[in-house]
């Protein structure tokens, strides 16, 4: 009897390890969601000059492949940055421990010296006729970006502002086939470094 309760122990603990690993790696997530971060950062290299955009943030694509696979059909239909305060946002900041990252709007030149990140999560429906293509949803982040105006941060005299872009994204289905839904997930993070010049 004893050796049977531990086969039966030792048995059901495997049954449970292999649950928690299904449910914290994404098991029964949405294997259909398509990587696009390569082609997505060569497109934003080609519209903004400011800042070199890389693939290598470990953080933003784990932060982006999350939203990915569990964005539902209504949070699809959204086109453009999400709310700083949206479930979607929060989670890549949590993933990421990255600050919410201000665009559309010029960025001054920082002046307290450190390295200091930012993320922002772009969700664009891509059902939308305007943004159904790769092209036009860079049409639509790029501005956002060059907006910031980050060339105009890099040197005031005093201080110098550098800059570290990163970029992850997938395209992913969340419909049914009486209601098909997809979207476009994108982030974009950014390392600040404020040094002081010296004297």
């Amino acid at each position: 009897p004893m050796k049977l309760k531990r086969i039966l122990s030792l048995a059901l603990s495997g049954v449970l390890a292999v649950s928690l690993m299904t449910g914290c790696f994404g098991g029964g997530g949405k294997s259909d969601a398509i990587n696009r971060s390569s082609t997505v950062a060569s497109a934003l290299n080609g519209a903004v000059s400011s800042v070199s955009f890389k693939t290598n943030n470990s953080d933003l694509n784990k932060a982006v492949s999350t939203i990915a696979d569990s964005l539902t059909a209504n949070q699809a239909k959204q086109n453009g940055a999400v709310d700083t305060g949206s479930i979607i946002q929060s989670t890549a900041r949590q993933i990421t421990g990255y600050d919410n990252m201000t665009v559309g709007e010029p960025w001054s030149t920082r002046t307290d010296v450190g390295e200091y990140n930012f993320v922002r999560i772009f969700v664009y429906d891509a059902e939308n006729s305007a943004y159904d293509t790769e092209g036009e949803v860079m049409d639509a982040v790029a501005p956002k970006i060059k907006m910031m105006n980050l060339n105009e941060t890099k040197d005031n005299g005093t201080y110098t502002n550098s800059y570290k872009g990163y970029v992850s994204a997938y395209e992913v289905e969340v419909g049914t086939e009486e209601e098909p839904a997809s979207a476009w997930v994108i982030g974009v993070a950014l390392t600040q470094t404020v040094k002081a010049k010296a004297k």
